[in-house]
């Protein structure tokens, strides 16, 4: 039996739908109104790698953007110090902006995917979202494992990433790893 709310297949017994819990009515088994009325499964529109590229490259725009205004408020890379003295202090300093900048990303990307809009702002400027294999809103582990795992992604020439335009849920390797698809919205 399909779900008239979400459109999803669910057990021919069961009272609500194991997707979003909608109420389902059965119909007596003796009419044949259930094959006069077929319900199509949901459509599912997965996200290709060039939305999902302009989409990071969004994101890559406005974290540049915040990380360096705070990095140079907090002295990273010099700040308001001399950018000629290269010392340990500024040694000190760009090891401090990069783990800044790492935490900022994580923090991110992991609280925005996981959050009820189920995006970043690029995603949300290009009308994506994160979601499980079930179609549901992630946890925040589940986007922690997402983010670190797009180091894997990056690690053999930027190859897991461009799997998202050759596999056929558009999955990159980090969302085959977390368990994960990006949806286009509707």
């Amino acid at each position: 039996m399909f779900c008239p709310q979400c459109g999803s297949e669910n057990d021919d017994q069961a009272l609500f739908c194991k997707t979003c819990g909608a109420k389902l009515t059965n119909l007596p088994e003796d009419t044949s109104l259930q094959q006069q009325i077929p319900v199509p499964p949901p459509r599912v529109d997965y996200a290709g790698f060039w939305r999902r590229f302009v989409a990071f490259f969004i994101d890559a725009i406005i974290l540049g953007i915040v990380t360096g205004i705070l990095t140079f408020i907090s002295g990273g890379y010099g700040g308001f110090n001399n950018y000629a003295d290269f010392g340990p202090g500024h040694l000190a300093g760009i090891m401090f902006s990069n783990s800044f900048s790492i935490v900022i990303a994580w923090l991110y990307y992991a609280l925005m995917e996981s959050s009820s809009r189920q995006a970043t702002l690029g995603k949300m400027a290009i009308g994506l979202l994160v979601t499980d294999m079930e179609g549901r809103r992630i946890t925040f582990m589940r986007a922690t494992g997402r983010h670190f795992s797009k180091i894997i992604s990056g690690m053999i020439l930027m190859i897991g990433y461009f799997m998202a335009g050759f596999t056929a849920r558009k999955q990159a390797l980090h969302d085959m790893i977390a368990g994960t698809l990006v949806l286009v919205s509707r």
